[in-house]
């Protein structure tokens, strides 16, 4: 009868370790958040045993997008993405909402206006496999061509909370960073890039001395298309 009930009660917290497990995989933090009223970026969340505060969302708002993988693609749906846990969350007409991560998505493209500046946003993310195994994050084509390729990484990290007159005990904070990365046939894989006039002619070679001028540092990223543009154009 002993044996008996030793294995009767082995049995039930072999059980109830497999149920906590099961419950603890699938358990995402994500879909505790209200899409409905755009909330995500204006309240707390819950990662691991810190309450976050700020946003891990690109633009801290929705935008329209098409999600493309192994040949089929979402078109024309509402979708988020978290550029912490690297994912895409698409809401369908119906709010019903599915999340894309990394292995599920080849590339997606972001729609957006800005609704304060009313600036136009028309984005291409890719996977960082399709160019460069080594890497595991979405990437932004920046500027793209036979010779030379730039693109940005959108991530965010967890830094510690600080307040002056509220509790930061259990708290963290996101801080959002974009980076950059070059590749051309010679090198055959993503390498991180500053986009300064020093390290962009270093990358680019003589070919791109004649090319920058005393306003380059006044908007790097859009005089950085410009060139890399140019010199995909005479090659």
């Amino acid at each position: 009868m002993k044996i008996m009930k030793f294995y009767f009660i082995s049995i039930l917290l072999l059980s109830a370790c497999n149920l906590s497990a099961q419950l603890e995989s699938s358990y995402n933090p994500l879909l505790t958040i209200n899409y409905s009223d755009n909330s995500q970026g204006q309240s707390n969340r819950q990662i691991g045993n810190y309450k976050v505060k700020g946003s891990s969302y690109l633009f801290n708002d929705t935008f329209t997008t098409t999600v493309f993988h192994n040949g089929s693609f979402f078109a024309g749906n509402k979708a988020t993405y978290d550029t912490y846990f690297q994912k895409v969350e698409n809401i369908d007409n119906a709010s019903q909402m599915s999340v894309f991560n990394l292995t599920d998505v080849d590339s997606f493209k972001v729609f957006y206006t800005d609704k304060e500046t009313g600036i136009i946003y028309n984005k291409i993310f890719i996977n960082s496999k399709l160019v460069d195994s080594a890497k595991n994050i979405f990437l932004e084509k920046v500027a793209a061509g036979t010779k030379f390729s730039l693109y940005k990484s959108y991530t965010s990290t967890l830094e510690d909370y600080v307040a002056t007159y509220a509790q930061t005990t259990g708290y963290k904070q996101f801080k959002q960073v974009t980076e950059y990365y070059y590749m051309t046939p010679e090198t055959k894989k993503l390498i991180k890039i500053k986009l300064t006039e020093r390290e962009l002619k270093k990358a680019l070679g003589s070919q791109a001395n004649s090319l920058f001028n005393d306003t380059f540092s006044d908007n790097p990223e859009y005089n950085a298309v410009n060139i890399i543009n140019t010199i995909n154009a005479n090659n």
